[in-house]
């Protein structure tokens, strides 16, 4: 389970880029500036994942290992089990932040909202 989390933060982190990458690259290419709001929330999910891989996920990993090692006391076994349901909670809760900044990131992505400048028919003169 631990193994595929770990590739999941990963994946995760990659699809953050992949999405600040598209967002500035669309915004160059409609000769717009930057729109600071989706490009934030972006970045405080990249911020929130990195934290999630190297500081959440290792504590979360040490204290499974402490709890649940063969040569383990039983009050390190309680001890240990009791930090891992913390750490466990704590990131799932900070990962439901980064799935629902993923899901508005979603929506505004494939809203029905046009960024191309379209000319319409009453526009052309001839």
């Amino acid at each position: 389970m631990h193994v595929l989390l770990a590739k999941y933060l990963v994946l995760l982190m990659l699809c953050a880029f992949v999405a600040i990458v598209q967002h500035c690259a669309e915004q160059w290419y409609a000769g717009r500036p930057i729109f600071r709001l989706r490009l934030g929330i972006l970045l405080t999910l990249v911020v929130i994942t990195f934290i999630l891989k190297w500081v959440i996920f290792p504590s979360m990993t040490q204290q499974h290992v402490r709890a649940y090692r063969p040569t383990a006391s039983q009050q390190d076994l309680q001890e240990g089990a009791r930090a891992y349901r913390l750490w466990k909670t704590g990131f799932h809760f900070v990962h439901l932040f980064v799935v629902l900044g993923s899901f508005s990131q979603l929506w505004q992505v494939t809203r029905n909202q046009s960024s191309y400048r379209e000319l319409g028919m009453h526009q052309f003169r001839g």
